[in-house]
């Protein structure tokens, strides 16, 4: 199930990381303002989180397999509609497909690996199978996002049908491989239980220690929301980098990621277990995006500083998602993970909305500070996850250690 799993995160990681260079710039060229650039991604939080309940729903209903391959499909039109349009509100309807194929994707695939690990006596492995996740999404991150450059510096519209072609090949293999019991067969339907679909919501609402992961996922997604986006435009427009030469600088920053993966395991480890871990390298991602803003006007103090802050993004999605998996069963953990992602969603709305206004008054500068502000806050909740989780205190140190098959 493992080699699955990281086959079909690693093919829809690839086709998703073609436009993550260029995809400012690509807008950008279109003739949008700044603002307007903001509204469009902000459309597509909006769009993942007003569909997300509904998509969750459908998840749980139809299966794992049909919501994957649906959001594939629906992934490849939206890429189509960026690839032929010419105007903001091309782009917006682009955005709310991307946005549908998006919510039907979240989650699916990382529910679905832990039910059939879990089913077969593996539970235990869902966070190394996480962890190495992350070096392989790294991995298509370099490979897609260097393409996806150099496609870009013939014309910024051509990675977006790079996206379209790769998601129609992730969706294919999908149907072949990717079955609900974990065989080679094809989705069957789940059985209707509106149990099944409030399980999710119910152990949200029993579990304060869930509320509060939940919590901290939003405010990291705001907090990251900003620098996120702008990092690379500000190479091309502060410090003149070609557009072909983001495609390195992006390598770079999946490079980061896929170091920092490696090490997270290590890091668990000095850190005597994965919530204080969460918690000191949040208080470090604020540290170095601190330093990233103050060196702005030296390049190179500005790429190194951003690549020790990129080097820690990886630890706070393997050690979250571990923890919420942990706290969830079976039934119903694919609504959770739903509501998370619509949580950080919702997040990125406000981040890129409101730091997206704040930058304009008060400079891209000022904006950035104030994430790392939030980071402040993110790593503060953390905090209390750890004193309510500790109260608890066989069922902290299972959830808190480490496999010893690592």
């Amino acid at each position: 199930m493992a080699l699955l799993y990281y086959l079909l995160s690693t093919l829809y990681t690839f086709a998703i990381s073609f436009t993550k260079t260029t995809f400012v710039l690509f807008l950008l060229e279109r003739q949008l303002a700044r603002l307007d650039v903001h509204l469009v991604f902000a459309v597509f939080t909006l769009a993942s989180l007003s569909l997300e309940p509904l998509t969750a729903a459908y998840g749980e209903l139809h299966g794992r397999q049909r919501s994957f391959l649906l959001g594939c499909a629906v992934k490849a039109v939206a890429a189509v509609v960026f690839f032929l349009g010419l105007d903001f509100w091309h782009f917006v309807a682009a955005e709310i497909l991307s946005g549908l194929g998006a919510t039907l994707v979240s989650g699916s695939l990382v529910s679905w690996m832990v039910n059939q690990l879990r089913n077969s006596g593996r539970g235990q492995e869902v966070y190394l199978v996480l962890a190495n996740r992350q070096r392989l999404k790294s991995l298509a991150y370099i490979l897609g996002g260097l393409a996806g450059a150099y496609l870009g510096s013939l014309d910024l519209a051509l990675p977006w049908l790079a996206v379209a072609v790769s998601m129609v090949v992730t969706g294919a293999i999908t149907a072949l491989v990717m079955g609900e019991t974990g065989t080679l067969t094809f989705s069957r339907r789940v059985t209707f239980d509106l149990r099944r679909l409030t399980s999710g919501y119910r152990q949200i609402y029993d579990d304060p220690r869930l509320a509060l992961l939940l919590s901290a996922t939003f405010v990291m997604s705001l907090a990251l929301a900003f620098p996120s986006i702008y990092w690379l435009t500000s190479l091309s427009h502060l410090h003149g980098f070609p557009i072909r030469y983001l495609g390195w600088a992006w390598v770079g920053i999946a490079a980061a990621h896929f170091l920092g993966s490696s090490l997270i395991t290590v890091l668990v480890r000095l850190f005597r277990g994965k919530v204080e871990s969460l918690i000191i390298l949040t208080v470090l991602s604020c540290v170095f995006l601190c330093l990233t803003m103050l060196s702005a006007g030296h390049p190179t103090s500005y790429v190194l500083w951003y690549l020790l802050f990129e080097f820690f993004k990886p630890h706070h999605e393997a050690l979250k998602a571990d923890l919420i998996n942990h706290l969830t069963d079976n039934e119903g953990r694919l609504t959770v993970l739903s509501v998370r992602s619509l949580l950080a969603d919702l997040g990125r709305t406000v981040g890129l909305l409101g730091l997206g206004l704040y930058a304009q008054v008060f400079g891209d500068r000022a904006a950035w500070m104030f994430s790392a502000l939030w980071l402040l806050v993110a790593a503060a909740i953390m905090f209390g996850f750890r004193i309510l989780a500790g109260k608890q205190v066989g069922s902290y140190h299972a959830m808190n250690a480490l496999p010893n098959s690592e």
